[in-house]
Formats: C-alpha cells, sequence, structure tokens
C-alpha cells in the first residue's frame, strides 16, 4: 500500500484497510488543528506502536516511544523520518517486533533501541549487537531443555522468571 510519502514515490507500508485509515487520517487532522500550538509526542504498544509509526509519516511529531512495535515500512518508507527523536523498547520474546520479516522488504525505522533482556535489565543497543542474539538463544534453550517437563510452561516467555533464579 503506497504511504504518505512526502514526495517519495514508492514508500511502502504495511496495508491496512482502508476504510479505517482514511478515518484515522481525518480524525488526526482534525485533532492537529485543534492542537497546532502544542508539540506532539507519539507513542504505543504493539499496534498502537505501527499506528503511531505510520502517524509520524504524516506528521512529524517531537518524539515517538513505541513498545513492541512491528516493522511497518520498507527502507524508503523509513527514510521519510529519518531525523525522527524515535525511542523503540524491544522485548526478548516478543515475536511482533519480528514481524513483518525483513525478507520482504521491511525494516524498522531509524532510531534508539532500549533491548529488554530475559533478565528485565533495559540496555541501548544497536539492533544488530550480538547479545541480542545470545540473548534470543536462550529460548531454544528454553523450549530443548524445560518446555517438555509436567509443570513448566511450553514457551520461555511466558515463564515467570528466567531458569537460572530457581
Amino acid at each position: 500500500m503506497p504511504c504518505h510519502s512526502h514526495g517519495r514515490p514508492g514508500a511502502r507500508c504495511i496495508r491496512v484497510s482502508p476504510k479505517p485509515c482514511r478515518k484515522f487520517g481525518r480524525e488526526l487532522r482534525l485533532r492537529w488543528q485543534e492542537f497546532n500550538q502544542c508539540q506532539l509526542l507519539f507513542t504505543g504498544h504493539s499496534l498502537g506502536a505501527a499506528m503511531a509509526t505510520l502517524a509520524s509519516s504524516l506528521q512529524k511529531p517531537r518524539a515517538l516511544y513505541t513498545i513492541g512495535s512491528p516493522r511497518v515500512g520498507d527502507q524508503a518508507f523509513a527514510g521519510l523520518l529519518q531525523g525522527l527523536d524515535n525511542h523503540r523498547y524491544v522485548d526478548c520474546c516478543d515475536l511482533v517486533t519480528r514481524v513483518p520479516p525483513e525478507v520482504l522488504g521491511y525494516t524498522h525505522i531509524p532510531g534508539k533501541v532500549y533491548y529488554i533482556d530475559f533478565n528485565r535489565a533495559v540496555q541501548q543497543l544497536y539492533p544488530n549487537d550480538p547479545y541480542i542474539d545470545r540473548d534470543r538463544r536462550a529460548e531454544e534453550d528454553y523450549l530443548k531443555n524445560y518446555s517438555w517437563r509436567i509443570g513448566d510452561v511450553a514457551v520461555r516467555p511466558l515463564a515467570i522468571t528466567p531458569r537460572s533464579t530457581m
């Protein structure tokens, strides 16, 4: 689906039903007119994070804070938001932050990434930091060593505390 590309033809973002998208866009434009003297701050979680990111391409906010955001556009779309004060929080086990797949051309927009590891520590990291890969590999270890046992949860993200503290 073509995005509000600000003169950049070819920018693509996630496909959404046109009717709710138009309604959302109209509502945003009305609110922006009401609050034209205010500085905007967009935030959201999961689907709300995707909506906040898309809204940022329509009206640049002072900052964007997302938690568990999926990828919402291609490289051209991400380029539209270059320079945006973006803060993206990523939980180690949140699958939403890994979809749609990069192999389909989707990417996260540029900005700061705050990674929440399995022990719940928050660190500002680069998206390709090897620590993230090592931390996520613990999920495979959990599946292999613990998920099959009676009384344990089947997937690591549902486990309340790390095995190393039990």
